[in-house]
């Protein structure tokens, strides 16, 4: 956290770059951002109110759904995205890790993350990451 606060950035509002970034195509919706956080969609609207004044996403409207919206990173969120991401840290760690060893990791992670969604009795919200591993 203390690396994200030299980027003026919460972690929650990191997670939201991530998925933006990450998601699709199309972009996530505010409710595809509520379920991969695991919180009320309350919570991620005024999270997205607040980083739309800020100017790290803009909400776009949903070309095939009258109402709805979509949540797109701006330049400047885009830009901390990168730097983010970029970071020594995380990186660093990981890199003892061989290709098989990473790829051991991610499959493990996920089982763990099925197992959690089960017990929660909850559907799998894995929805847009999975070609991506």
């Amino acid at each position: 956290m203390k690396n994200l606060r030299s980027f003026n950035v919460h972690p929650m509002e990191t997670a939201v770059l991530f998925i933006a970034h990450e998601a699709g195509p199309p972009p996530p919706t505010p409710a595809d951002i509520s379920r991969w956080m695991f919180r009320e969609s309350q919570t991620i609207s005024a999270l997205l109110v607040r980083m739309e004044r800020r100017g790290l996403i803009k909400k776009i409207k949903d070309e095939k759904r009258k109402n709805g919206i979509r949540v797109v990173p701006t330049r400047r969120g885009t830009e901390i995205y990168k730097k983010i991401v970029g970071r020594e840290g995380i990186t660093d760690v990981l890199s003892i890790l061989t290709d098989e060893g990473y790829q051991q990791l991610i499959k493990n992670l996920q089982m763990l993350r099925q197992e959690g969604l089960k017990q929660l009795n909850m559907k799998d919200v894995y929805f847009f990451f999975k070609d991506k591993v």
